[in-house]
């Protein structure tokens, strides 16, 4: 039997099943896989492959479950894996997909040795797709970069990372969650790549050092409130054929900014986009015009 009383520890496997009994005060347990071959985790020593409540960790992978109340876990497989346990928010473990998908397991490095908590620049591995509550509420995270297999990074994924300065989206983030990046008070760009087509209310809020923002075409569905309180905000391109309606009362934007997201809207768009009445008085007659003839109405 394997006891967890610190943050990490290291358990050797045999093939025969290995109970790690965990502190009552950790929720989350992470298992990185240092073996050659799988390793299979579940919260009975009953453990077969494929079984319900069984997920597969492969060789060099991570696997994360929540124990959700009980203090054991049972791993079985060969060679080493470290278990690294946090408190993170609620996943039940029977969530895990039947025969051991990994579309929502995650490898975080490194851990602050002190506290346990990811710190520093942060890579997501490939294997995972989704991303939610996962970072939220550290601030010892400087960057992060997504592995091409995120689709999603979605509900409050890295809400109030303070110190968060740059990311790295990968190929194929689709999502934008609810309050993915809200509060990230230090990060001052963002270039959504041409893969997202969704993002959601409150998205970014309170960015409030962000300068600079590109939305490409490619987004169809953009909540009104995605950049709530983004207020430093000057720099503001969009794709394009851009084709949502956009609000961006709460910053300042120059003429040319404006007439710069203007030209890049779709023809016939039938769209708004809302830069408040300060805004609207440094086009003219002309800037406007040529927002009618696109379609695209000036609030």
């Amino acid at each position: 039997m394997a006891t967890l009383t610190k943050s990490t520890g290291t358990v050797t496997l045999t093939g025969a099943a290995e109970k790690v009994t965990l502190p009552a005060v950790y929720g989350w347990v992470w298992i990185k896989n240092m073996s050659d071959g799988d390793i299979f985790a579940g919260l009975s020593a009953d453990i077969s492959e494929g079984a319900d409540g069984v997920m597969t960790i492969p060789a060099g992978e991570c696997g994360r479950i929540q124990t959700d109340g009980f203090l054991s876990v049972y791993l079985l497989g060969t060679g080493k894996a470290l278990v690294v346990a946090q408190n993170y928010a609620d996943c039940p473990f029977k969530a895990v997909k039947k025969g051991g998908g990994i579309s929502e397991q995650l490898g975080i490095y490194p851990l602050d040795p002190q506290t346990g908590l990811p710190y520093g620049d942060i890579v997501v591995p490939n294997g995972v797709t989704k991303l939610y509550q996962t970072f939220k509420n550290n601030s010892n995270i400087t960057s992060v970069t997504l592995s091409d297999s995120v689709t999603e990074v979605g509900y409050l994924a890295f809400s109030e990372c303070s110190n968060l300065k740059s990311i790295v989206w990968g190929k194929s983030v689709k999502t934008i969650g609810q309050n993915a990046f809200a509060y990230c008070y230090k990060l001052a760009e963002v270039i959504i790549p041409n893969t997202v087509t969704d993002i959601s209310e409150y998205a970014f809020r309170l960015c409030k050092v962000m300068t600079k923002l590109h939305i490409p075409s490619s987004v169809i569905n953009l909540n009104f409130r995605a950049f709530a309180n983004c207020t430093a905000l000057t720099d503001v391109t969009v794709g394009a054929g851009f084709k949502c309606d956009l609000t961006l009362n709460e910053c300042t934007l120059s003429a040319d900014v404006i007439n710069g997201i203007i030209a890049n809207y779709a023809d016939n768009s039938g769209k708004t986009l809302t830069i408040g009445s300060t805004n609207l008085a440094t086009l003219t007659d002309e800037d406007k015009a040529a927002a009618a003839a696109k379609g695209l109405t000036l609030a």
